[in-house]
């Protein structure tokens, strides 16, 4: 059985209700407490999507902007269910801006916010799928880690992150690079 994710976004206004538009790309930068979580989030063709889109900026109404990660089991026939599907809120952020773009081969709309963010169950998490390992030291008491794995891995900021060779991240931040990629870089502070 091979594990895939899929990713979803929400636009959430409390008068307007729930929209789901395509996502291309997106990125996101969780922290906790005071350092604000940042999520941007590219949309395809902005003549379709736009008219859509565009009511939900409304700052007296403090609309939503959110991406989750959907786990679907397949197999060789293929994608299993929805309702088999684990899902994850991957970040949640205030909906503060939104930018048209447009480029010579693609027209595309960039939604971002801010919010802050506390993990009030942090989690002991054993991180797979390492592709890339960064230690560094800044004295002999302090040193960082950086890693890159696989966005498959449920982890949040103020998680206890142990990997395969026994080291420990105890605060990190964690950053989706975008859907294409399926990589996420875990770091501590």
């Amino acid at each position: 059985m091979i594990i895939k994710p899929t990713f979803t976004c929400r636009l959430i206004h409390p008068d307007l209700g729930t929209y789901t538009p395509p996502i291309e790309s997106f990125s996101a930068r969780l922290r906790e407490g005071d350092q604000d979580s940042y999520l941007q989030v590219t949309i395809p063709d902005y003549y379709r999507y736009s008219s859509n889109l565009l009511p939900y900026i409304d700052h007296c109404r403090a609309p939503r902007l959110a991406v989750y990660k959907h786990i679907h089991p397949t197999s060789i026939s293929g994608p299993t269910s929805i309702a088999t599907a684990t899902t994850t809120t991957i970040a949640n952020v205030t909906l503060e801006s939104m930018a048209l773009e447009n480029g010579s081969k693609s027209d595309s709309i960039v939604l971002s916010g801010h919010r802050a963010y506390w993990n009030t169950s942090p989690a002991s998490v054993t991180i797979t799928g390492i592709d890339y390992e960064k230690r560094g030291f800044t004295s002999e008491y302090d040193s960082s880690y950086r890693i890159r794995c696989s966005v498959t891995n449920n982890v949040f900021p103020s998680d206890t992150v142990t990997y395969d060779n026994g080291n420990t991240v105890y605060t990190f931040i964690a950053t989706l690079i975008s859907i294409n990629n399926f990589d996420m870089e875990i770091a501590s502070d």
